[in-house]
């Protein structure tokens, strides 16, 4: 049996319901049929009418865009004001560096981007410590972005990884360089 198609069915169906011609299958009674090979399916389809076939890829895709707008939102909302200092944005890359790392190298990067880590700020703020300067160089408050980006007492190492004596918390932006700043240092160690 040869497939009428749908166009001609429903220019018949128009005509039938004039009285005049053919009064075949509905459209919604006729089996589905694979677009590629034109078989019926392995599973019969359930679920409301109309069915379009969706290829995976535009749903994956589909998916992983929401998620990505949701991610974005959620951050512009969060209140993570030492975070969002040196994290600037959603970053995929930035995401699967970070996955990359094994655990310990994880939770370093991590205390320094989000500021929980065991810097004297942190800790004055949870009790533990009394004074939240900095024990290096006692110029200012150690919070993840002086640690970083400004204690005089790390310069050697920031100019050995980014070139530079001083950044912009903007500017660390390579997981791998953070990671190799944090060892450096033996501020943890």
């Amino acid at each position: 049996m040869k497939l009428v198609h749908w166009p001609l069915i429903g220019g018949l169906l128009h005509l039938a319901q004039q009285g005049r011609g053919w009064a075949g299958p509905q459209p919604a009674q006729m089996p589905p049929r694979c677009t590629k090979c034109n078989t019926p399916p392995s599973q019969p389809y359930i679920g409301p009418e109309p069915a379009l076939p969706m290829p995976y890829n535009a749903v994956k895709t589909a998916i992983r865009q929401w998620a990505y707008v949701q991610a974005n939102n959620r951050w512009q909302n969060i209140k993570c004001r030492q975070a969002k200092l040196i994290i600037q944005g959603h970053s995929s890359g930035r995401t699967r560096e970070l996955l990359r790392l094994p655990r310990q190298k994880l939770r370093l990067a991590t205390g320094i981007l989000t500021g929980h880590s065991q810097l004297n700020q942190h800790l004055s703020v949870m009790g533990i410590t009394s004074d939240p300067t900095c024990n290096y160089c006692e110029e200012g408050l150690e919070t993840a972005a002086h640690f970083l980006c400004e204690c005089s007492h790390f310069v050697t190492q920031r100019q050995e990884i980014w070139g530079k004596s001083y950044l912009h918390p903007s500017e660390a932006d390579s997981v791998q360089n953070l990671v190799r700043f944090i060892l450096k240092s033996h501020r943890f160690s």
